[in-house]
């Protein structure tokens, strides 16, 4: 079939035509740019992907880093813990010792006498009278020591406090450390009991 197209129509088809091979290098040039807006961004995708991936595997490194660490300081943690035990061990005999000798140090003694002379010391009354009994064994009982006794002839058994020893360095500081609320032993008054062999 053939179609018969007027001139006008045929001038207006033309004058379309030529606009539109008109608009060809715009398109062309904006498809052009879109083209190479999304290269960029494939582009930065990749290279951000690669930035991602270096920061994770950092990162990575620096957990592990961190976690060798933590292990490293709970053993630490656990041997110091240990070392405190230890210590707190020590502190308590040492803290035992030191009210042991500051109970022995207020104990009273025995001192033996005899002719005015010292024979000897003993911590109880009964090591006393066999170490008398051992020098004298006629010596069977002891009696207070009468007025006009003269002290000097005979056995002549004594109960003593012996002095107190002078303070050691740094005394004010282990009182504050073992007593801080002041309840230190104090000194008693030395007790004066003197008994006299009897033969």
């Amino acid at each position: 079939m053939i179609r018969i197209i007027r001139a006008r129509r045929l001038a207006a088809l033309t004058v379309q035509r030529d606009r539109a091979e008109a608009r060809i290098p715009a398109v062309q040039l904006r498809l052009a740019g879109i083209k190479a807006d999304r290269d960029q961004l494939l582009r930065d995708f990749d290279e951000r992907a690669l930035l991602a991936q270096a920061q994770a595997a950092k990162l990575e490194r620096n957990l592990r880093a961190e976690e060798q660490r933590a292990e490293s300081l709970a053993a630490q943690l656990k041997q110091v813990r240990e070392e405190l035990a230890t210590l707190r061990t020590v502190e308590r005999w040492l803290q035992s010792t030191v009210e042991h000798y500051l109970a022995v140090a207020e104990a009273p003694v025995e001192v033996i006498v005899h002719d005015g002379v010292v024979r000897g010391v003993e911590r109880s009354r009964e090591a006393a009278e066999q170490a008398v009994r051992r020098f004298d064994p006629a010596v069977t009982s002891w009696s207070p020591v009468s007025p006009d006794k003269d002290l000097r002839a005979g056995w002549i058994l004594g109960t003593r406090r012996l002095p107190e020893p002078p303070r050691p360095p740094h005394y004010a500081e282990l009182q504050a450390h073992y007593w801080p609320d002041g309840t230190e032993p104090e000194q008693q008054p030395e007790p004066v009991r003197k008994e006299v062999a009897r033969r």
